[in-house]
């Protein structure tokens, strides 16, 4: 609304700020549409009334994707071989949230996604700022939850989204600082 706003009171008269604010515009009406039908997938998902679309996914050409969609520079590690298996919506939307958190609430470092399978059937997906990621992720959700709002940067929707986006999936999201790390079921053939 505020780049609208922002085109009427006159930006629209100026060729380079008409497109920028025309791209800025384009850009929050995608990102809420995901938001959107992720919400309607996940509420359904958890009224029991449609579960999610759980299918295997090439990660690594997920997360290109993802590194398309979000309007921050973040480094994407993964082999071109890694699969989960997740509904893609839901995955993406947590991941976008994930990654929004990590640069909201971290130093500047780089952005880096980062995924492995490791032994047993799951894939873990690290979403870390590297100036501030430790050695080792660790649950800290409850300091989070306690520090959201209270410093302007947000009320944790985001990371409730993610969470509940990945339970249904049967995935898990660790959380330390603002680096993040999800559990997921890797994708195997049936």
């Amino acid at each position: 609304m505020g780049a609208a706003h922002v085109l009427q009171a006159g930006a629209k008269d100026v060729p380079e700020e008409r497109e920028r604010f025309i791209n800025h515009i384009a850009a929050e009406c995608s990102r809420l549409t995901r938001v959107a039908r992720s919400l309607l997938v996940l509420a359904r998902a958890q009224s029991g009334e449609e579960p999610p679309r759980l299918e295997i996914l090439s990660l690594s050409r997920l997360l290109c994707e993802l590194a398309d969609l979000i309007e921050v520079d973040v480094t994407v590690r993964c082999d071109e071989d890694v699969t989960v298996f997740a509904d893609a919506d839901l995955l993406v939307q947590a991941l976008v949230n994930l990654v929004a958190n990590a640069e909201r609430h971290g130093s500047g470092g780089e952005l880096v996604v980062e995924a492995r399978e490791i032994p047993g059937k799951i894939v873990e997906i690290d979403v870390i700022d590297t100036q501030t990621a430790g050695p080792h992720l660790q649950g800290f959700q409850r300091r989070f939850r306690t520090a959201a709002g209270r410093d302007g940067g947000g009320f944790g929707l985001g990371l409730s989204i993610a969470q509940q986006s990945l339970e249904v999936m049967g995935a898990n999201l660790l959380l330390d600082g603002s680096s993040a790390r999800v559990e997921i079921p890797r994708g195997l053939p049936q």
